[in-house]
Order: C-alpha cells, then sequence, then structure tokens
C-alpha cells in the first residue's frame, strides 16, 4: 500500500515537471515573438582612405508594420556611417522625396542635396547612386530593377 502511494506521489510530481517546463517553454517563444522585431542589414559606405574600397557595416533596423522597409533601410544609408573611416554617399541633408515598389520594381526619388556635392564630404553622385543600388539589391532580394530619380528626373548609375 504504501508503495502505491510513493508511486503515485512520484507519478504526479513528474507530471507536476513536465508541465511546469512546457509552460517555460511556451513562455519563452511568446517572449522571443514579441522581440524579435528586428533586421540585420548590411550598409556599404565609400572608404576615405581609399575611394576604390568599400567599407561595410551591419546595422539592426525594426521590421517595419507599414510595409516601409525599404524606405527605412535608405534613411539609414542616408544618416551616413557609424564608423569615422567612411565617408557619406550623399550630402546631409539629402532625404527620401518618394519610395515605393511596384512589381518587382523599386521606385526611389531623393531629394536635390543628392547633387550638392562638396569635395571631400561626401562620395560623388553616380559612385553614391552604384553604392546605394549594390546596398538595395543585396539587402532586398525581392528587386530586380532599381529606378533612381532626383527630383523627379530619372537618374542612370
Amino acid at each position: 500500500m504504501r508503495e502505491s502511494v510513493n508511486h503515485a506521489k512520484l507519478k504526479g510530481s513528474g507530471i507536476a515537471i513536465l508541465i511546469l517546463i512546457s509552460f517555460a517553454f511556451v513562455f519563452s517563444v511568446f517572449i522571443w515573438k514579441i522581440n524579435d522585431n528586428g533586421t540585420r542589414r548590411v550598409v556599404l559606405f565609400e572608404s576615405k582612405a581609399n575611394p576604390s574600397e568599400l567599407s561595410y557595416e551591419v546595422r539592426f533596423l525594426r521590421n517595419s508594420l507599414t510595409g516601409d522597409d525599404i524606405k527605412q533601410y535608405v534613411d539609414e544609408i542616408l544618416l551616413g556611417p557609424i564608423s569615422p573611416q567612411a565617408r557619406l554617399l550623399f550630402p546631409l541633408g539629402t532625404n527620401v522625396r518618394s519610395c515605393f515598389v511596384s512589381g518587382k520594381v523599386l521606385y526611389l526619388d531623393l531629394s536635390e542635396e543628392a547633387l550638392q556635392i562638396t569635395s571631400g564630404e561626401a562620395s560623388n553622385t553616380v559612385f553614391a547612386l552604384k553604392i546605394l543600388k549594390k546596398n538595395l539589391f543585396t539587402n532586398f532580394k525581392n528587386i530586380d530593377i532599381i529606378n533612381l530619380f532626383i527630383m523627379g528626373k530619372k537618374v542612370e548609375a
């Protein structure tokens, strides 16, 4: 009789431990899903020391609830590099006038500040546009064609 009571206690405590572990697992997955709202993106910039080389930085950006991931990424590029060894792609003040995707084609329009390059401050416009395209193709595999505009006028890079 005594053995069956001990056996029942062990069985009951085993079930309690199993329930506790299951609850901890479900709770962990829930917390992970809540906090996992970022995406790793690589950003390339021109090197100050050797303009023919590119330096890169890794940025963790929040996933956009409105689907503005590309605009958010371009805004991050326009803020410039964190590293002092890298050069701005576009002059400070450059911003995104419009950005949208139609099918697999990205249409990106930058402000006129993108053309106002002073020596040493930022990359030249053509090189900056090429690096911008490389950044976008690297980080957004759903884009096949990028149409770039500055103040509504198409530019080639």
